[in-house]
């Protein structure tokens, strides 16, 4: 079987509960481009969902420039056990005008615009 994560962004504790029956055994390095230059290309500026998941929840945030995207709804994940990564999360999107509708539903942070 082939498992396909990125494991910089995955945190140390979920590995084991997550992977633990896997050995990487080749790791690849794959080109990364930050989402805002992706939006920019597409000429997108607004979303009425756009949902976070999957490790790269904290450095999708921190290379966005806000001012430049409106949302109507955005879902972060939010796993309980990583505090520290929720509250820069957290401090990152409260300067988006966004509200925080739902913390921790189901794992996630639910945010609407105001």
């Amino acid at each position: 079987d082939a498992v396909l994560f990125i494991s910089k962004f995955m945190a140390q504790q979920f590995k084991p509960a997550w992977h633990s029956k896997f050995t990487i055994s080749k790791e690849q390095a794959i080109m990364c481009v930050p989402m805002v230059e992706i939006l920019s290309q597409y000429g997108m500026s607004h979303f009425n969902l756009w949902s976070l998941v999957e490790g790269a929840e904290c450095e999708i945030p921190k290379s966005m420039d806000f001012s430049r995207f409106a949302f109507d709804v955005m879902i972060i994940e939010a796993h309980r056990s990583s505090i520290e990564k929720n509250k820069l999360v957290w401090d990152l999107v409260n300067k988006t005008g966004l509200f925080n509708f739902h913390s921790h539903y189901k794992e996630n942070d639910v945010w609407v615009a105001k």
